[in-house]
């Protein structure tokens, strides 16, 4: 406002207010040469300074105050090293002397004729001096109204500045303060007239000014003289409540002005702010705003992206972490592509096809994404908002609900090809068997029939031998053993076969499926299992479990034998682990087998659970093994089971189990 009002003195009466400092801040504030002495006069204890002296080449009156430096002036100074109290600067008003030069040389002219008309012509010369002294007189009465008139010009101006002003005058050696003037902006601010608050008290006029802090700083700044300002609070009394900024100095004349500036509307802006904010940084959604340029780059999201990803909103916006580097390379040139069609139409908004970020921790992140398209009054586009949230678990689910989909239609032709195939591989097992009994020479009456046709059995066993027919037989019985155990595992995985839940400690469950896994001889001979370490991360207090302990222990015992197989197809993995951990979310167990492994593509984690799915070579495993534990753990348990990989990083199954025995269970 200071500067306002040197502007207008400027424009209006050639009038120079100067604002100035030793350590200025803006250029302007330089001092010159006179400031610059006055300032360091200052420093050895001067109140105020005042001379006559050139500006450009024309005299002036200056006069020149300190500035101290308040609690409020450190929000901007703070960093130029003052404290509070010291000398920041000083005001300066410079008045030219040219205008009173050219009044007092006129009358010192008309003076000096004067006496010499005396001098020449006597009583004329006297009459003509007390004509000159009333043009003399006239001249002072127009300096006088021109005066006047600058003093009624600055008071229209403060009567109509955007901000309030009020004039008190102190009562009661300085305890309260009555109004002697009030403005238009002030009226606006306080819903009172002029005439309703002129020569009443102020703290009648509003009774919670004392609370508000901003009676003190008035006793204060009479006192003492030096301005005070007083920070953005609340005013509250029964008819107002506003929020106000308030900068308080004396006059010379001992009165006390308050410019005061109404920043409710900011306030309530603020509020509506912070809790929009609030609302937004509680919800799953995060909001954004992104440059249209290279990089994407970030200036504003909600703080609740790190929940989401793992960096913090300070690094998006500090420029540390762009958008774009987050996005999955599988994702990111359709991502662009999206961003690029739509921005071509006339649409104002868009919805990304679901894509995948990469967290801190390297996780995977399914999003869902919602833009607006910003232009500027050009129609060029400047930037793109809008919001984001994680579809992760709604795309776990789906997956799920897919599988059971597909499980509930395979269960049914399970069924029937296990029914179809039971009878010729019963037909088949039972055949081998019987000429395996028949051929037997140590059954006496296969010997007996053997003689009545003329068969030596012994002579038949060793032809069979070198004929390699015997092998044969066996690999019938073996591979139709084999083709059982399929049979069942389809049968298992159509209709599960009645067993009694029990109640079991997890860990020891884990414990013994891990022991029945290394008595395996495949996974000895073909696997390494002997090299493998396992690492058992259990809750600190056991959890128990109702379950069928022994599908339970199929379920684990088939996912380290995966695990063990990925790994072994890693040649250069020297230190193969397979991490158990057991912990409990909410009525949940939880169980998490973890290797090291080579991962799982995508592609192939969306299939991992259907039946006859496999990646093994032909003859090393049915497709069976995961579906089957799928079975178990959801349709049979009431769980869930369900996998995260990422190539090159290993693979988790995580399984999650009642506590509580439910009524699926059977």
């Amino acid at each position: 406002m200071t500067r306002q009002v040197h502007e207008l003195g400027r424009e209006q009466y050639g009038h120079l207010g100067h604002i100035t400092s030793l350590n200025p801040i803006r250029p302007e504030n330089v001092a010159d040469t006179w400031e610059t002495k006055a300032l360091q006069a200052f420093k050895s204890g001067v109140k105020e300074v005042s001379e006559t002296s050139k500006i450009n080449g024309s005299e002036y009156l200056r006069f020149m105050r300190p500035m101290f430096v308040e609690d409020s002036c450190l929000k901007c100074h703070g960093h130029q090293g003052y404290k509070e109290g010291d000398l920041r600067g000083g005001i300066s008003i410079s008045i030219p002397m040219e205008p009173l030069k050219t009044l007092m040389y006129r009358n010192i002219i008309w003076v000096i004729a004067g006496y010499c008309f005396v001098w020449l012509i006597g009583l004329g010369g006297i009459e003509l001096g007390v004509l000159r002294t009333g043009q003399h007189r006239q001249q002072q009465a127009k300096t006088q109204k021109g005066l006047e008139e600058s003093v009624r010009q600055y008071k229209a101006l403060a009567r109509n500045m955007s901000d309030g002003m009020a004039l008190y005058s102190a009562v009661d050696n300085g305890m309260d303060f009555v109004f002697r003037d009030h403005n238009l902006a002030g009226e606006r601010i306080s819903g009172l007239t002029y005439d309703q608050v002129i020569g009443s008290r102020v703290t009648e006029v509003f009774p919670g000014v004392e609370e508000m802090g901003l009676l003190e700083v008035l006793q204060r700044v009479w006192k003492s003289g030096k301005p005070e300002h007083h920070p953005t609070c609340e005013y509250k009394d029964k008819q107002l409540v506003l929020w106000v900024e308030n900068s308080i100095f004396k006059l010379p004349s001992g009165e006390v002005v308050a410019v005061y500036r109404d920043l409710t509307e900011n306030k309530q802006a603020e509020e509506s702010l912070r809790q929009a904010n609030t609302i937004i940084n509680q919800s799953p959604v995060v909001a954004f705003l992104w440059e249209n340029t290279e990089n994407w780059p970030v200036r504003f999201v909600s703080e609740n992206i790190k929940g989401l990803c793992g960096y913090s909103a300070r690094e998006f916006m500090s420029g540390e972490v762009f958008y774009n580097e987050i996005i999955h390379s599988d994702d990111l040139e359709r991502v662009v592509e999206e961003v690029t069609k739509n921005s071509l139409t006339k649409n104002n908004s868009f919805v990304h096809s679901p894509y995948r970020i990469i967290t801190r921790n390297n996780g995977i992140r399914w999003i869902q994404d919602t833009t607006y398209i910003g232009k500027n009054s050009r129609g060029e586009i400047t930037h793109f908002e809008g919001i984001v949230f994680d579809i992760t678990e709604r795309r776990k689910m789906e997956d799920q609900l897919l599988i059971s989909e597909k499980m509930t239609t395979i269960a049914g032709l399970a069924a029937g090809v296990a029914h179809e195939i039971n009878t010729p591989l019963s037909g088949i097992l039972q055949a081998a068997q019987l000429i395996e009994m028949g051929l037997d020479p140590g059954e006496e009456q296969n010997r007996v029939l053997a003689a009545d046709c003329g068969v030596d059995l012994a002579k038949m066993q060793d032809y069979l031998e070198k004929k390699e027919l015997g092998f044969f037989l066996t690999g019938i019985r073996e591979s139709a053993v084999t083709a059982a155990h399929i049979v069942a595992d389809l049968l298992q995985f159509s209709r599960p076969q009645e067993r009694v839940a029990s109640v079991v400690n997890l860990a020891q469950l884990i414990d013994r499926s891990i022991e029945l896994a290394k008595t395996d001889y495949s996974l000895k001979k073909d696997y390494n299992i002997q090299n493998v370490t396992f690492v058992r991360h259990y809750s600190s207090e056991p959890l128990q479990v109702n379950c069928l302990d022994i599908e339970i222990e199929q379920v684990l015992i088939n996912l380290i034998q995966n695990a063990c197989q990925a790994m072994t197809g890693t040649p250069d993995l020297t230190d193969p682990q397979i991490i158990l951990c057991t912990k409990q979310n909410h009525d949940m167990a939880v169980i998490e087998v973890e290797d090291n492994g080579p991962g799982i593509a995508e592609e192939i984690r969306i299939q991992i659970f259907d039946p006859f799915f496999t990646t093994k070579d032909v003859g090393q495993g049915t497709g069976l093994g995961l579906s089957v534990s799928y079975s178990i753990i959801c349709d049979k348990h009431g769980g869930t089971i369900r996998v995260e990989s990422t190539p090159g990083k290993g693979t988790r199954f995580i399984i999650e189990l009642p506590m509580e025995k439910r009524g699926c269970l059977r």
